[in-house]
């Protein structure tokens, strides 16, 4: 399911366990050349320079517009196209030459480019545009057959990429080949924290880099080797390395890394070793990437414990009746509610929850086992709690009451699971808590006692007496 998942988001999962790794990675390392820098750009903003709205003029320009590049990829995303046909005399697409295109309608004409091109004679207008593009946004100016109409401001991408995954408490480190000062300069424009942390690793041994890998944030003229070597020093310390590189220099790393991650523009040999592959080279994808591969283990973890806990407390009940002269007062009944509705329904509920995690720790396999046993021997004691007071007090309806108690002891197992308590695992557990309550109260007669439908043949005639009792709502 999350590999379909994915793909329809143009990622492609070349593995099956790395949606798994991609769950517990803590630690992202990037390439500065063939990530920071290539990604494609998004609007951030617009300004409007006269009473006109510069959002529909666009929205004309881009309709008629046969450009495909990048820029205007980003600009069709945001404004659109106009859903109606305009009258257009003729289009001058956008060349390099003089880096601009031209619309003409009947009523006027429209230029779309570089600022300092079409707006050369507005000095103030291009002093205020100049705050915009030190800052590393890129700028695209407008205007008419007379006055400039306002300019659109394009940031790339990585932006709220980086930024999403300093939300998931994911730690960045940029390795890269390039000089120190320009891979700390791209590096802030992107959105890396702490990149002022940073060293050149030109005429550092390897074997110095032990000591110096998780005092810094960027690693510049690093080598193939120099890049392996931090990974591996990086996970001797036990963090989860993902690495994402595109060029003949990352291959180590791309297979030394617990999950690696490239581009379908890179190189072949990347392609080969890599576990994730994004189709369309948009770095915004990998967000998604990690939070499915959390959010598949997280709702995996959960369904898990449900059934085999379960599994595990039968087998004890099972056991520990081996004691006992005449068996223990259970029944295959007795488990019915709490198999219907905790395991079944809720279980399969909170598999779909679109929750987001943090990065899953541990051994899965042993973690899932130990809490398990632990919910197991809980419930075998609430399970056992009537038989040890029918030592002391007689009762006829001691399976009834065993079949309460685990119904209750699972519903107490599904709220610690259903936590921490979001809108959906709280609709989840009143669901579970509501309808337990109504099979217990309504069907009374068929959950509570064993022998209620055992003496009846036919199904037919089961159902008919199923559906009598609903509507005498007797508490037991």
């Amino acid at each position: 399911e999350s590999i379909i998942h994915l793909y329809k988001q143009n990622t492609m999962i070349q593995n099956l366990y790395a949606v798994e790794n991609l769950s517990r990675v803590n630690t992202l390392c990037l390439d500065k050349t063939g990530t920071l820098t290539t990604q494609n750009y998004e609007v951030k903003e617009y300004i409007n320079l006269t009473s006109i709205d510069i959002s529909e003029i666009m929205k004309i320009i881009l309709k008629y517009n046969e450009s495909n590049n990048k820029t205007y990829k980003a600009l069709k995303s945001y404004f659109g196209i106009i859903d109606k046909n305009i009258d257009i005399k003729s289009i001058v697409p956008f060349k390099s030459e003089y880096k601009y295109s031209i619309t003409n309608t009947i009523d006027d004409s429209y230029y779309l480019g570089a600022p300092d091109i079409i707006f050369k004679d507005n000095k103030d207008l291009l002093n205020k545009i100049h705050t915009y593009t030190k800052q590393g946004y890129r700028v695209i100016g407008l205007k008419n057959n007379s006055n400039p109409l306002g300019f659109i401001v394009l940031r790339k991408g990585i932006v709220d990429t980086l930024n999403y995954f300093n939300s998931l408490n994911i730690n960045i480190k940029i390795i890269s080949g390039d000089n120190i000062e320009t891979v700390k300069e791209v590096s802030s424009l992107a959105g890396v924290k702490e990149f002022n942390k940073a060293i050149s690793l030109e005429n550092v041994e390897i074997s110095e880099i032990k000591d110096i890998f998780d005092k810094y944030t960027i690693f510049a003229r690093a080598t193939p080797d120099q890049k392996n070597e931090i990974i591996k020093c990086l996970q001797s310390k036990g963090e989860i390395v993902g690495y994402i590189g595109d060029g003949v220099n990352d291959t180590l790393s791309l297979k030394q890394a617990n999950c690696s991650v490239t581009f379908n523009s890179s190189v072949d040999s990347c392609k080969s070793l890599s576990d994730v592959i994004l189709l369309d080279d948009d770095f915004s994808h990998l967000p998604n990437t990690f939070l499915e591969g959390r959010r598949a283990i997280a709702n995996i973890e959960r369904s898990i414990l449900l059934f085999l806990t379960k599994s595990m407390f039968i087998g004890l009940f099972s056991l520990l009746s081996v004691f006992t002269k005449k068996g223990l007062y259970i029944e295959i009944e007795s488990i019915y509610i709490y198999e219907f509705v905790s395991i079944a329904l809720c279980g399969f509920l909170l598999s779909l929850q679109n929750n987001k995690n943090k990065p899953i720790e541990g051994n899965f396999v042993l973690k899932v086992i130990k809490q398990s046993i632990f919910y197991a021997l809980f419930m075998t004691i609430g399970a056992f709690f009537p038989l040890f007071i029918n030592l002391f007090i007689h009762s006829n309806y001691i399976s009834s009451l065993i079949t309460i108690n685990i119904t209750l002891t699972g519903l107490i197992i599904l709220f610690d699971i259903c936590r921490p308590f979001k809108k959906y695992t709280t609709i989840v557990f009143i669901v579970g808590v509501s309808l337990s309550t109504l099979l217990m109260f309504a069907f009374n007669d068929v959950f509570l006692d064993p022998n209620y439908l055992k003496g009846i043949s036919g199904g037919l005639n089961q159902i008919k007496l199923i559906f009598d009792d609903f509507f005498k709502m007797q508490v037991f």
